[in-house]
């Protein structure tokens, strides 16, 4: 179900319209207050956006929320923390130019 989400969402993405129907169901599924899922949603549509040309602006927003969202999360014992350093690394690369 979400595979076939995200693919509607590339093909739809230059209606902005259906791109905030799109976001506004993907919320429902994911939880919001997860940071890999926000993270994991962000980096689909900024790799999406290399082809399709889709604005990257509310993309790297839900980065820096997933990083928040990261910072606020008490790690269990020796859990990696792998997706938070690619999440600064997204942040420095791909959002650069559009914060």
């Amino acid at each position: 179900m979400k595979t076939i989400l995200l693919t509607t969402k590339v093909l739809l993405s230059k209606s902005t319209f259906a791109q905030n129907n799109f976001e506004s169901d993907m919320n429902k599924i994911l939880n919001s207050n997860n940071p890999r899922s926000v993270l994991g949603l962000a980096e689909f549509n900024i790799n999406a956006a290399k082809y399709s040309g889709m604005d990257l602006t509310q993309d790297c927003k839900n980065v820096k929320k997933s990083l928040a969202l990261f910072d606020a999360e008490k790690p269990k014992n020796n859990d990696p923390n792998w997706k938070k350093v690619h999440n600064v690394a997204l942040l420095n690369n791909e959002c650069k130019n559009a914060q």
